[in-house]
């Protein structure tokens, strides 16, 4: 191959870096929203089940009082009862979110690896062509 064959194998392969880098770059920033909607959602989610709990919460007191039963000993702990569990099912929902959200963030990084593994590729190669090319333009004169 004569030097300028190799130029434009350092071209092609610098334009085919920079695409894989840009394209593990999206797939990064793409993991990172997915991550904030995890969270999101997930926050959404626990306050509608926490809201949801109080106001079954709500009712159930108004039931014990329409029939005439006090807000004390068995009835109390039933109430109680149910307010943890819906607390710990609004937690549930929160944790799980969480680890969707970290599930994408490690993607995220995944990417942003490549992407830089991709940038290194791409030096090394338009370095090794630039300096084929370089030797073959020497021979050639």
């Amino acid at each position: 191959m004569g030097g300028t064959e190799f130029l434009i194998s350092a071209g092609l392969g610098a334009l085919q870096a920079i695409q894989s880098v840009a394209a593990s770059r999206d797939d990064a920033a793409a993991s990172r929203q997915q991550a904030d909607a995890a969270v999101a959602q997930a926050a959404a989610d626990a306050f509608e089940k926490r809201r949801a709990i109080r106001r079954d919460l709500g009712r159930a007191r108004a039931r014990l009082g329409a029939a005439g039963v006090t807000i004390e000993g068995s009835p109390v702990e039933v109430l109680t009862d149910l307010a943890a569990e819906g607390e710990l099912e609004a937690r549930r929902i929160e944790s799980e979110g969480a680890a969707a959200a970290r599930g994408h963030l490690h993607r995220a990084g995944q990417a942003r690896s490549q992407a830089g593994h991709a940038l290194l590729q791409g030096v090394d190669g338009l370095v090794g062509d630039l300096a084929q090319a370089n030797r073959a333009l020497r021979t050639a004169e």
